[in-house]
């Protein structure tokens, strides 16, 4: 083979690679633990490694001002994009909350305290509780409790000092409580100014870690309500080139995704978004399905949807005897209050993955997930489903 030949041949086995496709994969490899717990961020690496670009089609909203559509999906790269997560309740009680206050005690933890390695994330994190269920009482006891529990057993750390650090780790917990879909996109444009102002909180010099909507369907009633009204209005006026219910419902969320958006690339960080389902999980050929009710610029924005549910004690058989039933009473009670969940992930949209997904979970077998367990003082997760 002459020279030239063999030369061609290497260059044809070098492997080409864009100057955005190298800068991808450097911040991959700082966010293989972007939320501190390995089952969860195992999943984040296989649903952000192939993320396609969406359509131009996918985000328009109509924007009344000009009464014309904006294409929105030319903001909306999903390859630059860091991982945006729904986090359904399959019903309630289901554990939702509960793992998002575990989540938002690691990311809060130092990484480091006295020479003694904590292993947080050392960031801050935003908190929308648009529903009011908020326990700082029960964030602050997971925060407590996990800090005993890293650190470690040859150098421990006293009680006050926890005590202390659990207060002061605390104080990098920002929470809004919006009232509407249009005050809560309001709000999350405001974030950057406020976020970067030292002189409003201690956060300043932290990253943003995560921001975390506790329900995104709380308000889904009240902007069917107020889409249906609008409309009612613009019709009486005559006006022409009306456009319909669905439009005017689906503007309010491209509207708060793309805030979202803005500050998600500003920051770098992960948005958690919990939301509710009211129909029973379907199980498919690929796996199982829990439907949504979020608008479709949602299920376009977000990129793996996780289901939490909580592990039920089977009923008692057709044939078991009133003695049986009571002989085997405590342990089913016993089994009841271990309070033990699965966290796994929705197939919803599955037919739109990317191959390298649907390879990466059959991978993973039946442990396309995590268990996690609550209790009176903490929030513990197995890295399998059990």
């Amino acid at each position: 083979m002459s020279a030239d030949g063999f030369g061609g041949q290497v260059l044809s086995e070098v492997k080409k690679e864009t100057l955005n496709e190298l800068l991808q994969a450097f911040r991959n490899l700082g966010n293989k633990d972007r939320l501190g717990i390995p089952g969860l961020d195992q999943l984040l690496a296989i649903f952000n490694h192939a993320r396609p670009l969406e359509t131009d089609q996918q985000y328009k909203a109509v924007d009344f001002s000009r009464n014309q559509l904006r294409p929105h999906a030319l903001l909306l790269r999903r390859a630059t994009r860091a991982p945006v997560v729904e986090l359904t309740g399959s019903a309630p009680c289901s554990g939702k909350t509960q793992l998002l206050y575990l989540i938002t005690a690691i990311s809060l933890i130092p990484k480091t305290y006295k020479s003694i390695i904590l292993g947080g994330r050392e960031g801050s994190v935003i908190w929308f509780d648009t529903d009011g269920r908020l326990s700082t009482n029960r964030l602050h006891t997971i925060l407590h409790r996990e800090i005993i529990r890293r650190s470690h057993p040859l150098a421990p750390i006293c009680a006050t000092e926890i005590e202390d650090l659990s207060t002061f780790t605390l104080k990098n917990l920002h929470v809004f409580r919006p009232q509407s879909s249009l005050s809560l996109a309001a709000t999350i444009k405001s974030l950057p100014a406020y976020l970067l102002n030292q002189t409003r909180h201690q956060s300043s010099a932290r990253s943003l870690q995560i921001i975390i909507i506790s329900n995104l369907s709380i308000f889904l009633a009240q902007d069917r309500v107020d889409a249906n009204n609008e409309l009612l209005n613009l019709t009486a006026q005559h006006q022409p080139g009306t456009p319909g219910t669905y439009n005017i419902f689906s503007s309010t969320y491209a509207d708060l995704i793309l805030g979202l958006r803005d500050v998600q690339r500003f920051f770098d960080c992960v948005i958690i978004a919990g939301s509710w389902s009211y129909t029973p999980v379907q199980f498919t050929v690929d796996g199982p399905v829990l439907r949504s009710h979020l608008p479709s610029a949602w299920n376009n924005f977000c990129n793996l949807r996780l289901v939490s549910e909580r592990l039920t004690v089977p009923r008692f058989g057709p044939r078991l005897s009133a003695g049986e039933a009571m002989q085997e009473a405590e342990e089913r009670q016993d089994e009841a209050e271990k309070g033990r969940f699965l966290c796994w992930v929705n197939y919803l949209g599955s037919e739109d993955w990317d191959d390298s997904i649907q390879t990466s979970l059959n991978q993973l077998g039946r442990n396309r997930g995590f268990s996690f367990q609550v209790t009176q003082n903490e929030v513990k997760v197995n890295d399998e489903i059990q």
